[in-house]
């Protein structure tokens, strides 16, 4: 859905300015003492409402800065600020003298303001132990729509004893609980959990989007399909509209191929996004017909070596048989209308076959997602011409998503840089420009 935050705001503007011409011809006029301005006691000169549209469109780290201009202005940046909040973050220093843990701190932040507690939408774990769930499982959680839970991979080690890994994990679980449960939570991704179908079991039934990200499901066909230990009751069951699976096999997140997609825990009927990321053996492609015929929106991660082989599709990890993208069936999806495709950009070629040998008839837009320029310019002529070839008669948009590196270009001519590469690609694909489909786009 398109931002129209910047079109509300130029439609405010010229009410704004009428306000802002009459207050200086006021004070402009003869015989006019002007007083001394205080930032924090200055009426806004514009409606409260355009400042927080304005206030949207501030980077988040500029809006600490904005928040000590005017008290009218903290409620606002507040709200930005603390919607998402991610603890124990590896890209974030913490003060290693401080007896607190990051989450410690948040709760302390929390308890003196409890205000922050319904501006907090999303929350992040990159750390899932005792001592980060401890704290944040207290918090009264009132609007929180969104939950990440990533566990370390580091354990114990192989020479302690199981029984206190085993322990451990039950704490967390224990821990976790009462945040998966909330009933305001409709976004859950879990990462790392061997537990992942206690989580699943006490999940809230709200919960609407589904992420997995290096769970050990231990290669079992039926492991989602069947699990008496710890079985939904039907109107718990939760009906997933997004799903999102990375970093695992196939075979466990499918289940048996004559049974139900995740079977008693999960219903798969209304799916309508689907995103399947990086795996070490993906088969997932030969699995789509698997999969609802509901799903409207694919997010798909190749994968490739350095030569210009393609990806390894073999079913099962002792089989030496090694396949390509043209197995890959796209026209099982009769109702895709947007395909997204990132990761290798040499297995771009065979992705385009199998897009040409089978192709969706509700197709709108094909996105290429996060690619440098350098590495797919080669390419493009020969993915213009299997455009020209398939037959994709509601396709409306052939995008890129493209970055570019500061080695390629330097910062002061990113315009320039931005603007060669976008008339290059227009070269390389005429016939798409001709059509007024090719969409060509720079990741700030």
């Amino acid at each position: 859905m398109p931002d129209t935050r910047g079109l509300r705001l130029r439609a405010l503007l010229p009410y704004a300015l009428t306000r802002i011409r009459r207050l200086f011809s006021r004070r402009s006029s003869p015989g006019c003492v002007i007083e001394p301005i205080v930032a924090h006691t200055l009426p806004p000169v514009l409606p409260q409402e355009i400042w927080d549209q304005i206030i949207d469109l501030i980077p988040c780290r500029y809006l600490k800065s904005v928040s000590l201009v005017a008290r009218t202005f903290v409620p606002r940046a507040q709200m930005i600020l603390f919607r998402y909040i991610a603890v124990g973050d590896p890209t974030m220093r913490n003060d290693p003298d401080s007896p607190k843990t990051p989450s410690m701190v948040l709760v302390d932040v929390l308890t003196r303001s409890p205000h922050l507690i319904e501006h907090v939408r999303e929350l992040k774990l990159w750390i899932c132990n005792e001592e980060t769930l401890a704290p944040l499982s207290q918090v009264p959680w009132s609007r929180l729509t969104s939950l990440t839970l990533f566990r370390s991979n580091a354990r114990l080690g192989s020479d302690c004893d199981i029984m206190l890994i085993h322990e451990k994990q039950e704490k967390e679980l224990l821990l976790a609980t009462p945040l998966v449960s909330l009933p305001s939570l409709e976004t859950l991704h879990i990462g790392f959990w061997t537990e992942w179908s206690e989580l699943l079991t006490g999940c809230g039934p709200n919960i609407r989007r589904l992420g997995f990200t290096g769970v050990p499901l231990d290669h079992r066909l039926n492991y989602l399909c069947h699990d008496d230990e710890h079985p939904l009751p039907p109107p718990h069951k939760l009906s997933i509209t997004h799903l999102e699976v990375c970093f695992l096999s196939p075979f466990a997140l499918i289940g048996h191929r004559d049974g139900a997609i995740f079977g008693t825990k999960v219903d798969l009927s209304r799916l309508t996004h689907l995103k399947l990321g990086f795996t070490s053996r993906p088969p997932l492609f030969s699995f789509l017909s698997e999969f609802p015929k509901s799903i409207q929106n694919l997010d798909i991660h190749l994968t490739g070596d350095s030569s210009n082989r393609s990806i390894d599709y073999s079913l099962t990890e002792a089989d030496d048989d090694v396949g390509d993208c043209t197995s890959l069936e796209l026209g099982c999806l009769p109702e895709l209308a947007h395909l997204s495709v990132r990761g290798a950009p040499q297995a771009l070629p065979a992705f385009h076959q199998a897009l040409e040998r089978h192709p969706p008839p509700a197709l709108h837009t094909i996105t290429h997602l996060h690619f440098n320029p350098t590495s797919i310019v080669d390419l493009l002529p020969h993915l213009e011409s299997s455009i020209r070839a398939v037959s994709l008669p509601q396709l409306r948009s052939f995008a890129f998503q493209l970055w570019l590196r500061e080695e390629d270009c330097p910062p002061s001519e990113l315009w320039e840089c931005e603007a060669k590469w976008k008339s290059r690609m227009a070269e390389k694909m005429p016939s798409l420009v001709e059509r007024g489909i090719l969409v060509v786009e720079f990741e700030a």
